[in-house]
C-alpha cells in the first residue's frame, strides 16, 4: 500500500523525545500521532486453527505509544514455541529450523507483555512471513493472511508429545517513524519503531 507521512517532520535530534513517545510520557498524544492497535485472533468457522488476525493503524489515543510522524506498520501472528517456554535474551536463540518447511521459523524474543524483550523473555516463532504477517500498511483497518497453523500443531505434537494444552497466539503490531533507508518494517534495532501487542490467545 501507499507509504503515508502524518505530522509535522521532527529533526532527527528529536526523535526520542518528540516523534517517539510510551504510554504515561505524554498522557495527550501531539497532533498527527499514530499508534497500531492489535485487535483480535479469529478462528476460521470450520477449523479452529485456521487463523487471521485484525488490527488497525489509527490515530493515537490519550496514554498510548505513538509515532508522529508516522509512516508504515504491520503485525504477525506468533505463537509460543516450545511450548513448554523457553528463556532467551535475544531474537536469534528462538530461531527454530524444521525439518520439511520452506523456511526457518523466525525467532522473538518477548517479555511477559509479550512486547520484545530488552533484558530477557521467553520465545515465540512465526513460521513464515507471508502466511503469518501483513507488513508495510499505512493508515486503516487491516488483517493477516487466513492461515492453516496445522505444521506449528504437528510440530508441537513431535517435539512435545506429553503436551495437552493450547498453544498459545499473539499478535504483535508495529508501526514505524520516519526512516531515511528501505529497511524491513520494523526490523529489529531499527528506529524509530513502536510495538504493542494483543492479548493472547490459547487455540486447542
Amino acid at each position: 500500500m501507499r507509504q503515508f507521512t502524518l505530522g509535522l517532520l521532527c529533526s532527527a535530534t528529536l526523535f526520542a523525545t518528540a516523534c517517539n513517545s510510551n504510554p504515561g510520557a505524554n498522557p495527550k498524544p501531539p497532533s498527527g500521532a499514530m499508534t497500531v492497535d492489535p485487535q483480535k485472533i479469529v478462528s476460521d468457522a470450520g477449523n479452529i486453527r485456521t487463523l487471521h488476525a485484525t488490527f488497525e493503524i489509527r490515530a493515537a489515543k490519550p496514554n498510548e505509544p505513538f509515532e508522529a510522524p508516522a509512516t508504515i506498520g504491520g503485525a504477525c501472528l506468533l505463537a509460543k514455541i516450545p511450548v513448554e517456554g523457553k528463556s532467551c535474551t535475544k531474537q536469534e536463540e528462538c530461531n527454530i529450523a524444521v525439518p520439511g518447511q520452506p523456511e526457518e521459523w523466525y525467532g522473538y524474543c518477548l517479555d511477559t507483555d509479550q512486547l520484545p524483550a530488552t533484558q530477557g523473555g521467553t520465545c515465540w516463532i512465526k513460521p513464515s512471513d507471508s502466511q503469518y504477517c501483513l507488513k508495510g500498511v499505512g493508515a486503516g483497518s487491516h488483517s493477516t493472511p487466513v492461515t492453516d497453523t496445522s505444521a506449528v500443531y504437528d510440530y508441537v505434537a513431535e517435539k512435545s508429545p506429553n503436551w495437552s494444552k493450547p498453544i498459545e497466539w499473539v499478535l504483535l503490531g508495529c508501526l514505524n517513524g520516519v526512516f531515511t533507508q528501505p529497511p524491513p518494517p520494523c526490523a529489529a534495532g531499527i528506529q524509530p519503531s513502536i510495538y504493542r501487542a494483543s492479548k493472547v490467545r490459547p487455540v486447542p
